[in-house]
């Protein structure tokens, strides 16, 4: 049995590895709408919550000129997914589009162009608790999460012609704004990048922007801002360092998400897709299928190790170095001694040939590498 599906199980890692790239390009991005519903004398029909998939200008006639401006600046941007999740404006709760977020997708960047900072909370909330979305807020402070990024409030121009002649839009134009209307914009722009990271991407839907006074302070408190810039002698706007919101590190997590890169959007993505890809293959190819033995944790081992490996040769992961998957013996050790605590004095080779129950305990050490962002140039001169 273990022969006849060992090449089944590889093909499943490398079709994977060879596709990570592409794969990190499709994020979903996800814009919660408010819309107001119908009135009749005294009697109000409020809007029924509804989740849709657009992907040109003519599917936004639906929406307010507000909401069909936004939803076009995503579809500018063109991420794998536009999702669209309408809730009433007066009585509609982001409990209501989250569940039907949960409902239609695994995972996805989720955010809101919104006045009240109730719904920014209710999303953090959310994010921090499910741990497979993330969202993008205005406003927020302390999230302290790899699952939440926010953007710095910064006064902003939109250029003459952005919004002029985009479907759905009636005679809608934006001329000045803050930050918070760029949310379904970046929102996009982090989908789509991913991976390949988003920092210094020119936003061209901007004239010009109120640069911060101290910009490595509020974006090492874990802000993603804005700023003034040039490229090729034209004045240009550009997005920050994409953080998240993690600025408490820990590296003894047992999860890995205080980890201090994880502060990078990059980065914090990638590891998601290992994390995704690999509980994938042992869902599908392991659990439920095959017994908890040492020969099947080798089998998995090797597996996974292939994986990371060719990661590395396509520069996901640090080449220079041995990414290396382990069988966890310390973990395995303390599963045992809940039952037998004679294991304490197990050594790891014993502790390792005597499987837990159902249970199979991997660590792994990996170093995910970053976009290049800073340049320090010294010249001599003679």
């Amino acid at each position: 049995m273990n022969t006849a599906t060992l090449p089944k199980i590889k093909v499943a890692f490398r079709k994977l590895a060879s596709t990570f790239l592409e794969r990190s390009e499709r994020g979903i991005a996800i814009l919660i709408v408010k819309e107001d519903g119908e009135t009749s004398g005294n009697d109000y029909t409020p809007v029924t919550a509804s989740i849709q998939e657009v992907d040109t200008g003519t599917d936004i006639t639906g929406w307010s000129n507000a909401n069909a401006a936004r939803i076009n600046d995503m579809l500018a941007i063109a991420p794998s997914k536009v999702v669209i999740v309408t809730i009433d404006s007066s009585s509609g709760t982001i409990a209501d589009a989250t569940a039907l977020i949960e409902a239609h997708y695994q995972n996805g960047r989720v955010t809101i162009v919104s006045e009240t900072a109730g719904d920014y909370s209710a999303l953090v909330t959310w994010a921090k608790t499910k741990k497979s979305y993330h969202v993008l807020t205005s406003g927020v402070s302390n999230a302290d999460s790899r699952y939440v990024e926010n953007v710095n409030s910064q006064n902003i121009v939109f250029t003459s012609t952005w919004d002029s002649g985009r479907t759905g839009q009636g005679s809608y134009a934006r001329t000045t704004s803050t930050t918070k209307e760029l949310l379904p914009m970046i929102a996009a722009i982090l989908s789509k990048a991913n991976v390949n990271g988003a920092s210094s991407k020119v936003l061209t839907a901007l004239e010009s922007c109120t640069d911060v006074s101290t910009p490595d302070t509020v974006v090492n408190n874990g802000n993603i801002i804005i700023y003034n810039d040039w490229s090729n002698g034209d004045r240009v706007v550009r997005l920050g360092t994409a953080v998240n919101t993690l600025v408490t590190f820990d590296d003894t997590e047992a999860d890995g998400d205080k980890i201090e890169d994880m502060r990078y959007i990059e980065v914090s993505e990638a590891a998601d897709m290992i994390r995704q890809d690999i509980t994938s293959v042992f869902r599908d190819e392991y659990s439920g299928v095959r017994k908890n033995s040492v020969d099947n944790q080798q089998m998995l081992l090797g597996s996974i190790q292939d994986y990371l490996d060719r990661l590395a040769e396509d520069e996901i992961l640090n080449n220079r170095i041995a990414n290396t998957v382990y069988l966890d013996a310390d973990a395995q050790r303390k599963a045992w001694i809940t039952v037998n605590p004679d294991a304490s004095d197990w050594d790891d080779a014993t502790v390792l040939a005597k499987p837990f129950q159902r249970n199979v305990y991997l660590g792994a050490e990996i170093q995910i590498l970053q976009s290049m962002q800073n340049l320090t140039l010294n010249i001599l001169l003679d």
